[in-house]
């Protein structure tokens, strides 16, 4: 444990940092920002539907000047695109993963830093660069994507339909932001079950927490599944290829376009708990501490949790009901979405049961965690409706999914926002936000939500279509175009609302009240260092004696008793005093290194489980597919298969001689590993020049499609993969190396061995079968 500051400039201290509270506020910051610009379009959407081709009042000549504030036919796609995408990936994830994620969990659990502070540094950059990326779309020629946020295939995938560079700037923003949050996911799951304080199990850790967690976790399997899918639409667009362009837009055969949708849902409907999960997990803990209570069912709302992540990732096929699914399968999918809403009933069941009978304070956090729960429960029982699959044809591509998704990922999510801010503001910034404009700010923001959302359900079931830009142009929707004017209203009002937040917040930055270290009367351990923290946390490593919601309990003329406290057990009756010597460390055998390379592994098997995935189906899907090795040089790629086989025992003999302390031998060993790794490159670029020399390019054919990008992204792996080689053979030059960072290399290791593996999976399936 640091106890002294380390001197460092500004920009190392406040702009490259590798602490995590700095670089949660970087994330707050550029969350909140974006907020703002979605919120912004959100109002200009709103307004023309209310009033269509009419100008936009207020801000219209401000962003269309050319057109004396008018939102042209062409722009209107783009608007709602750019805003699903920029709340979605850009606001919410941010904050709810970037900033609380970064902010709380190694403060929550006693942590100093994170696991891989460089690493968490890099997350955020990856974000920003993928945000300068999306802003820069609204500038290029043609404009911004216009395909909806979902991408959809053909309308994102040929460049027939969406020329342009607005949406290849979309996926590349959205591709960096998946890589920053790819890295926050192996921090957090590296941090929370390998660094915990002293005496911390994992049944004392706070829910926050959890939620956290288990987003990561869901993020770690899911989210490359679209990353893999927007390579390929990527590569349909610039590279020739057609993996999900089918008919005259198809330059070759073979391509199916719902194979998209897929991969697409398979990230999108495990999204919404990624986004949520964190929330659930603040507001439980919120509700414990406004009500002076211990959280009802704590082991239960976690199970609840990891049921949920079980579930979340096989019942994507509700979102896809009327595209042609067997009723069958759909039957199979309602089933599973339906099932998946018990666990979800749980925590609303626990959230009762802690607030029943309590001491409650009705602070302005506490607000808006009632809040969550009302939003929610809305969304959560609308969302029956929608994953009954008689019901969903019918309402599917209308405004009651709109107003059911607004009302689980938009305004459950931006109540659990603000909840988020104003409780931890005094401890990340050391000064209290006003708590007379929060309250004013939660009832205007509560009544305009709620009569937006509901108002969109109730003009759904009128049979209002989403994404038409002028309901007027349809006889059947007139006698409901003046909710379309009180929802543009509302929407106004609700954007307004929002400058009390940002002045409240801009305000108790500089001049609100100063903060102690506990103004919120908390147990949890985070509440027993100074607001804001020191650099690196605590000045002592604290010691863990219970879990962070020990309310209700007399203790020196206070209601609580802090996780550090020597005498919890004594005061909370508590039988078993094991957890005092237990080290915190839920995997003790396997040290931090390997713990992160292992979780970032299992993102990397899910990359490739997706384009192998899609291979299989694209292959099986083809009325007719070449014999591979009429085409291939099978003798060739079973050469460069042993080379690369090879590497992987040069590489073991020298993890050997590291942990044996033999310095020589570890670098001769990792020189062998590098001229291997180098020769299987060589040799495979010299069979790319020869087979597309002799008309087997990447463009010609599906088989060619799927042989480049599967070798080509195997083949980027094995770059890396020297490249790490490489800095661990200059590294090993210190004879200090092997001793001190032996499981570094060992880490290294497992990525090199899961490269070859993985290459020969490719050989069989593309070579032999």
């Amino acid at each position: 444990m640091h106890n002294k500051t380390s001197k460092k400039s500004f920009i190392r201290k406040y702009i490259f940092s590798t602490d995590h509270k700095v670089i949660a506020i970087q994330y707050l910051m550029v969350g909140l920002l974006f907020l703002a610009g979605g919120g912004m379009m959100a109002y200009v959407i709103r307004m023309q539907v209310a009033n269509p081709w009419q100008p936009i009042p207020f801000i219209g000549q401000i962003l269309f000047p050319q057109t004396g504030g008018i939102v042209m036919p062409e722009v209107y796609p783009m608007l709602f695109t750019m805003h699903g995408g920029i709340m979605v990936f850009f606001a919410v994830t941010p904050i709810l993963l970037g900033a609380l994620g970064n902010y709380t969990l190694p403060l929550e659990i006693g942590a100093e830093d994170m696991a891989f502070p460089r690493l968490n540094m890099q997350s955020f950059w990856f974000l920003f660069l993928g945000s300068v990326l999306i802003i820069v779309s609204f500038f290029v020629p043609q404009g911004a994507a216009g395909t909806g946020w979902t991408l959809y295939t053909p309308l994102s995938s040929s460049l027939k339909v969406n020329p342009g560079w607005g949406v290849d700037l979309f996926i590349l923003g959205l591709a960096l932001d998946a890589v920053s949050i790819l890295m926050g996911g192996v921090n957090y799951l590296t941090t929370f079950f390998k660094m915990r304080a002293k005496g911390m199990k994992l049944t004392q850790a706070p829910l926050t927490s959890w939620g956290v967690v288990f987003a990561s976790v869901l993020n770690t399997l899911w989210l490359p599944l679209v990353a893999a899918a927007l390579f390929m639409v990527l590569s349909d667009r610039r590279l020739g290829t057609a993996f999900f362009v089918a008919g005259p837009l198809a330059p070759v055969a073979g391509g199916q376009v719902l194979l998209f949708q897929h991969l697409f849902w398979g990230f999108g409907h495990p999204e919404v708990y990624i986004i949520i999960l964190p929330v659930w997990g603040l507001v439980g803990d919120l509700l414990s501490v406004f009500s002076r209570k211990p959280a009802f069912g704590y082991k239960a709302t976690v199970g609840c949790m990891f049921t949920i992540c079980s579930l979340s990732g096989i019942v994507w096929g509700h979102h896809m009901f009327t595209s042609g699914m067997n009723p069958l399968v759909g039957k199979a999918f309602m089933f599973l979405t339906i099932t998946i809403s018990v666990p979800t009933a749980i925590f609303f069941l626990n959230w009762l049961g802690t607030l029943w009978k309590g001491s409650i304070r009705f602070t302005v956090p506490m607000l808006f965690s009632l809040g969550v729960m009302f939003v929610f429960a809305i969304g959560g029982l609308t969302g029956l409706f929608n994953a009954v699959q008689t019901l969903d044809i019918y309402i599917h591509d209308t405004y009651v999914v709109v107003g059911h998704f607004h009302y689980t990922l938009a305004a459950s999510v931006l109540l659990g926002v603000f909840a988020f801010v104003y409780f931890w503001f005094p401890k990340m910034f050391g000064r209290e936000m006003n708590q007379a404009l929060g309250k004013i700010h939660f009832v205007l923001t509560f009544i305009f939500v709620n009569l937006v959302f509901f108002t969109m359900m109730y003009v759904g079931l009128h049979g209002h279509m989403r994404r038409i830009a002028d309901p007027t142009a349809y006889e059947f929707l007139k006698p409901v175009q003046h909710l379309n004017v009180f929802m543009g209203k509302m929407t106004g009002l609700l954007v307004l609302t929002q400058f009390i937040f940002f002045f409240n917040f801009v305000y108790s930055l500089f001049f609100g009240k100063k903060a102690g270290e506990n103004p919120w009367d908390a147990a949890g351990v985070v509440w027993t260092t100074s607001s804001p923290p020191p650099e690196h946390n605590y000045n002592t490593p604290p010691q863990i004696y219970c879990g962070p919601h020990e309310y209700g309990i007399e203790n020196n003329g206070k209601d609580y008793v802090a996780q550090t406290n020597p005498k919890a057990a004594e005061l909370t009756g508590a039988k078993n005093t094991q957890s005092q010597v237990d080290s915190g460390d839920t995997l003790p055998w396997l040290n931090i290194a390997k713990t992160g390379m292992w979780s970032f592994l299992i993102s990397e098997i899910m990359l490739f489980t997706g384009l192998i995935g899609s291979y299989i189906v694209l292959r099986l899907g083809s009325a007719s597919w070449p014999n591979p090795s009429e085409i291939l040089n099978t003798t060739l790629l079973g050469i460069n298969t042993f080379i690369l086989i090879c590497s992987s025992l040069t590489l073991v003999l020298g993890v050997h001689h590291a942990h044996a302390g033999n310095q020589k031998e570890l670098r001769k060993y990792l020189l062998l590993t590098i001229l291997l790794g180098s020769a299987f490159l060589g040799i495979k670029i010299f069979d790319y020049h020869h087979m597309w020399e002799h008309g087997f390019t990447m463009g010609g054919s599906l088989f060619g499609s799927c042989y480049y990008l599967l070798t080509g992204f195997h083949g980027l792996h094995v770059l890396s993969g020297i490249i790490v080689m490489l800095y661990l053979w200059v590294a090993a030059g210190n004879k200090e190396f092997c001793t001190v960072h032996s499981s570094r290399i060992e880490a290294s290791g497992l990525y090199w061995h899961f490269i070859d593996l993985i290459w020969v999976i490719l050989f069989a399936i593309l070579c032999l079968l």
